[in-house]
């Protein structure tokens, strides 16, 4: 911060007063080199620490989308399973239907099961 010297004009004192900000950013998960480098110049070993910090985070973010793919992978076999279920399910309410004797019954859960699995088929992400 610099000063200037006051002024008299007109019977009023003025004074002026500069400033002059810097500011420095960067992206990403290690600082440039020369900032690295005064790091571990100010308080030797830092630069490895910082260094172990990044490697253990990105270590944990792919173990966690590891564990995010794998569980979207269960969804996905679960889902399949419990539709392969509901459909056999249907078709026993199908042949139930027909062999008590309600062969419309047996036709409308029919329809509703081919257009269950029509709409599953469908309505995939």
């Amino acid at each position: 911060m610099e000063k200037h010297p006051s002024e008299k004009r007109r019977g009023v004192v003025v004074e002026t007063e500069k400033t002059l900000k810097q500011i420095e950013s960067f992206k990403g998960p290690l600082p440039p080199p020369a900032l690295y480098k005064a790091y571990d110049e100010i308080l030797p070993g830092t630069a490895e620490r910082i260094l172990d910090i990044v490697m253990n985070e990105q270590n944990h973010r792919q173990n966690w989308e590891n564990r995010v793919l794998d569980a979207q992978k269960s969804d996905v076999h679960r889902g399949h399973w419990m539709g392969f279920g509901l459909g056999i399910g249907g078709l026993a309410v199908v042949a139930f239907c027909a062999w008590i004797g309600y062969p419309i019954l047996a036709a409308g859960s029919i329809l509703i099961v081919i257009f269950g699995i029509i709409a599953a088929i469908f309505n995939r992400k």
